[in-house]
């Protein structure tokens, strides 16, 4: 019942992206969840994804982001719940203060190239990674 009530969370807080067609981040409370999306479509982030033999999907998101916080405040990890769909990065939690770090990692993960390889990394070592 819980991975049906996340599904339609995660629909409805896709069907209200559309702002900008290529990349978006937005942390929305619904209901006793905070719900943080993510999408990037940008061509630049898909080529670098490509080279680097990755997918660049939402899962693909979700393994850098749980490989940050992982080594930048592991206590935040068992309050995340990771819902990634193919194009999109989504994820679940209770806090607004953990939404917030989860926000905070994807725009630092899609604004600073040295960032995300060392992320690639740590995702890779630790098995994160598709």
């Amino acid at each position: 019942m819980r991975r049906i009530i996340l599904l339609i969370l995660t629909m409805v807080s896709i069907s209200v992206f559309a702002e900008n067609g290529e990349e978006q981040v937005s942390v929305r409370k619904i209901n006793d969840q905070y719900a943080i999306n993510y999408y990037n479509f940008k061509e630049d982030i898909a080529d670098y994804f490509g080279k680097a033999g990755l997918q660049g999907s939402g899962y693909t998101w979700a393994a850098l982001v749980k490989a940050a916080v992982t080594t930048e405040s592991p206590e935040l990890l068992s309050q995340i719940e990771f819902a990634p769909e193919g194009g999109i990065f989504a994820a679940y939690t209770s806090s607004e203060i953990v939404a917030d770090k989860v926000k905070a990692v994807i725009e630092k993960l899609s604004s600073d190239i040295v960032y995300r390889e060392k992320q690639i990394k740590i995702a890779t070592d630790g098995g994160y990674i598709e």
